[in-house]
């Protein structure tokens, strides 16, 4: 059995085993591990938003330099992928 071979592994049996017979204390593990599981969703939903933010930051910024160059704003448009109004508000 790999349990045998691994300290690591068996101490992880023994825990298992320890919580599969005690039903309060696997309830309380099951609660911790769904509360560890929601976290890192919502830690991931957060990192993603943000860098969807930047992306959307970076855009703005690169079609206030195409004005600045007095660059039309059709090609402004094509460029960042911003909507003709959001280009027309940063004038």
């Amino acid at each position: 059995m790999i349990a045998e071979k691994s300290p690591q592994i068996k101490q992880a049996v023994v825990r298992l085993l320890e919580l599969s017979a005690d039903e309060k204390a696997r309830a309380v593990y099951e609660a911790r591990e769904k509360e560890r599981r929601d976290n890192l969703a919502r830690e991931r939903g957060a990192i993603a938003k943000g860098k969807q933010e930047g992306k959307q930051e970076e855009k703005i910024d690169v079609a206030k330099n195409a004005l600045l160059m007095k660059m039309p704003i059709d090609d402004i448009i094509k460029l960042t992928g911003l909507t003709k109004g959001e280009v027309e508000a940063l004038q």
